[in-house]
């Protein structure tokens, strides 16, 4: 029988979950911003407004399938999170202007490129709060 602990690390049962759970998270979020421009609302203020809202879909499906962490849900347990999530946002915007502002790339390839950035950061961070 296939079994997923003989994979490589680097496809761990682990990040296949965090792969999945954020993909359903970043789909509710890039749905978000695009019908926010697409109703011209501006295009920080969409993107922020899709991160906050898909922010709480990802606390639910990390902590409980991804990650599987047994800890409690706290204050200081969330507050780690948004902490977390606060910092690959403030790294997202600053790209996303710069992206666009400086470079002139096209707005959606700007923040298809911008969730890969927070995709990194939030891996690692969420491994930390909820594995250690």
């Amino acid at each position: 029988m296939f079994k997923v602990r003989s994979l490589p690390a680097i496809f761990s049962l682990s990040k296949f979950k965090f792969i999945i759970s954020g993909g359903v998270n970043t789909t509710i979020s890039y749905i978000i911003f695009v019908g926010l421009t697409l109703m011209e609302v501006h295009y920080i203020i969409a993107s922020l407004s899709g991160y906050v809202l898909a922010m709480f879909c990802s606390f639910i499906l990390n902590k409980r399938w991804a990650f599987q962490s047994k800890k409690k849900s706290s204050f200081t347990l969330f507050g780690k999170f948004i902490l977390v999530n606060f910092t690959s946002l403030a790294a997202s915007l600053f790209s996303l202007s710069f992206f666009v502002e400086s470079l002139t790339l096209n707005l959606y390839f700007a923040q298809a490129i911008c969730i890969l950035i927070t995709m990194l950061i939030n891996y690692t961070g969420y491994k930390y709060i909820f594995t250690k």
